[in-house]
């Protein structure tokens, strides 16, 4: 009953009188709008219940704040990389504090920095917006909250353009107050000598609650595939079974999720969108084997999975058949969408794929892999733990054809891998003019993420003009790395390095030739 008449409390109170420059209100922070006013008290809020309205008033607006910087992307106190200076920046926003000089605004942006995040931020050259709430306006919402006298955290429902995106749970620290707030705007963000500075940002995602839905013949499969690419969100966030081996032989297959990819690509700054129309629930194989697979196109991305969005989990499931994607004008359609592998075009981020095979053929132009087209990051990703393999413990047995930004495994990588192996042949067709055959590698053809304890056994035929970036396990490695990694001794072409081109010096390269 204290939290409700807490968050009743916060409807009257929550932002009140925050404008921007322009003089348009400042963006709801809101409360749940369910709490009834029979729930408040006659006898009116305790000091206590005053005291906590207070500060959470105060944490709905830092949440707002970094809503509207950073889109909402997870985060853990002292994380490298982390932009501290656009949240003071946008502080700075929705106050309408644009008033003082520039070495007064930079001054106390730093100390925001600090504070809150305990980096000292990276000034801008040129002082300017950066704001998401100029491209869409975020919407949270107090959903619950947990408070102690030195730490924090409030549950938060979480909307932007309209999309919803996936609740969120704010952690904070309090800490004392530094000098130089008082007087400032900043000031009213201090609470009884103290601030909160951000702890933890987490999603709480895609609970998967729920039975699963067994399926058993490739009718049931081909219909849920159907529902999920028609933007069917309960279809897209189910959770299915496999309860037997199913025979595609003769079906006109539809990757499932396949619209997912674009949709992400397109997002603008938010993160952590629901509706992408990727598969973002459970598929559990059970074991089981999905043979007959044969799918061809020329102008989407193609696999068993379409796209397999982040917070998704694909498991214990074996796929044989043939994928072929080989559009007729490659770069007007973009490599990212035109994504090629044999389970699964794209994998994004923050999906677990574990235990997943497939047996069988792809050929395809560009950004092809024998098990997966294209590892991506989800949109802000670089706030993200890169360490946790998105894809573990699968493989790939077969021909791969393709000719640029392609690998055995995996065409293009951004995340992590972990556990796998390709077998096979890797064929490269040779390409014309600015798209000739490049970034081609045994095991992956490009790589921006990480690859521990991962095999090579792929054996590369060419007949190329002019060949650039060709490596043994790695065509083209711009970020990450290799560690304790292995590739047929015999198949390795002595002409080519394991790596055919690093972007950056001293990046790890573990691959032992067995």
């Amino acid at each position: 009953m204290k939290r409700m008449v807490l968050l009743a409390l916060m409807l009257a109170v929550l932002c009140a009188g925050c404008t921007l420059e322009n003089g348009t209100p400042e963006p709801e922070s809101e409360t749940e709008q369910s709490v009834s006013q029979e729930e408040v008290s006659e006898s009116g809020p305790t000091e206590t219940e005053l005291e906590e309205a207070a500060r959470l008033e105060i944490l709905m607006k830092e949440v707002l704040c970094y809503e509207s910087s950073h889109g909402g992307a997870p985060y853990e106190y002292g994380q490298p990389g982390f932009i501290a200076w656009d949240f003071g920046e946008v502080y700075l926003d929705l106050t309408s504090n644009r008033e003082e000089p520039a070495e007064e605004q930079n001054a106390l942006i730093q100390t925001i920095s600090e504070a809150w995040f305990g980096c000292p931020g990276e000034q801008k050259a040129k002082y300017g917006y950066t704001s998401a709430y100029f491209v869409g306006e975020p919407r949270v919402k107090a959903r619950d909250y947990q408070f102690s006298d030195d730490r924090a955290e409030v549950t938060v429902s979480r909307s932007w353009k309209g999309q919803k995106l996936y609740d969120a749970r704010y952690t904070f620290v309090a800490e004392p107050a530094p000098e130089g707030l008082e007087g400032t705007c900043a000031e009213k963000l201090i609470n009884n000598g103290k601030i909160w500075r951000f702890d933890r940002v987490e999603w709480l995602g895609n609970e998967h609650e729920g039975e699963f839905i067994e399926i058993s013949t490739a009718e049931e499969l081909l219909d849920m595939a159907q529902k999920i690419n028609s933007g069917d969100q309960e279809a897209a966030h189910g959770n299915y079974r496999l309860t037997q081996d199913i025979d595609l032989t003769g079906v006109e297959w539809e990757p499932i999720g396949g619209p997912g990819l674009a949709l992400i690509l397109e997002r603008e700054r938010m993160y952590g969108v629901v509706n992408t129309q990727g598969f973002q629930g459970v598929f559990d194989g059970a074991g089981h084997r999905i043979t007959g697979l044969e799918y061809s196109t020329e102008t989407r991305e193609a696999g068993f999975f379409g796209c397999i969005a982040p917070n998704a989990e694909v498991r214990d499931l074996t796929v044989e058949g043939t994928v072929l994607s080989a559009p007729a004008d490659y770069w007007d359609l973009g490599h990212d969408t035109a994504a090629a592998g044999g389970f699964a075009a794209a994998v994004v981020n923050g999906a677990k794929v574990e235990n997943c095979h497939f047996i069988g053929s792809v050929d395809g132009y560009g950004t092809v892999g024998g098990f997966v087209g294209l590892l991506c990051n989800d949109p802000g990703a670089d706030k993200l733990d890169l360490a946790e393999p998105a894809i573990k413990d699968c493989t790939f047995q077969g021909e791969v054809t393709a000719t640029y930004n392609s690998g055995g495994f995996v065409g293009a990588a951004e995340a992590g891998i972990e556990g796998c192996s390709a077998q096979g042949t890797l064929t490269i067709r040779p390409g014309e003019g600015e798209d000739r055959a490049n970034s081609i590698g045994g095991f992956v053809g490009s790589l921006n993420g990480t690859i521990v304890s991962c095999h090579c056994g792929m054996k590369i035929d060419f007949v190329l003009r002019d060949p650039n970036w060709m490596g043994n396990f790695t065509g083209f490695l711009s970020d990450g790395g290799m560690y304790s990694c292995t590739m047929d001794k015999e198949l390795i072409n002595p002409e080519w390095y394991m790596v055919g081109y690093q972007d950056m010096l001293h990046l790890p390269m573990e691959v032992e030739p067995v």
